[in-house]
């Protein structure tokens, strides 16, 4: 199979048709914490190891992120747990790693 056709058909099974089905795995609560933190000028971001800016649209919550970088992004070039990511999120927020709470999935 041409390495076109796999890109594609990964792309439409793993990134395009889960879509979809996100907003009925949102967890109940999730906007609530979202708006309370931002009441509290905190940031909110999210790196993630696969493109996120989609699935936190499907999810109706893109614009209560601050920050969405992904793994791949030519500045981080590092799956997670390199620290990579998380430093270039303290660097565009202006903060120190001490600075920043993790919460992982």
């Amino acid at each position: 199979m041409p390495l076109s056709d796999v890109e594609r058909v990964v792309d439409e099974w793993m990134f395009q048709r889960p879509l979809k089905y996100l907003p009925y795995c949102r967890v109940p609560g999730l906007v609530d914490l979202l708006d309370f933190l931002g009441q509290y000028g905190l940031k909110v971001g999210v790196l993630s190891d696969y493109p996120a800016a989609t699935k936190l649209a499907a999810l109706g919550v893109a614009d209560r992120f601050s920050l969405v970088l992904c793994s791949t992004d030519p500045e981080i070039r590092a799956l997670k747990p390199n620290p990579r990511g998380f430093l270039v999120a303290c660097k565009r927020w202006g903060l120190s790693p001490g600075e920043v709470l993790t919460v992982g999935d």
